[in-house]
């Protein structure tokens, strides 16, 4: 079994939250690989907003009304 498929099995995240973050992850290693280090920064930057933004609405969607911030 794959790690996505046991992250997925263990309902840690929804499968439409891990398939765009293993493209991702292909388009950081791909950059790297060509040695494109400007190429591999954006796309590193724009992964970390994309999760930023996800695990923000994930805690605001499983924490108690008190403890959500608004935004």
């Amino acid at each position: 079994m794959t790690t996505r498929e046991r992250t997925i099995k263990k309902g840690r995240l929804s499968e439409s939250v891990v398939d765009p973050a293993v493209e991702d992850h292909q388009a950081i290693l791909d950059a790297i690989r060509m040695r494109d280090a400007v190429q591999a920064e954006k796309l590193m930057q724009a992964h970390m907003d994309y999760a930023y933004e996800n695990l923000k609405r994930l805690c605001q969607e499983k924490a108690p009304e008190e403890l959500q911030t608004k935004t």
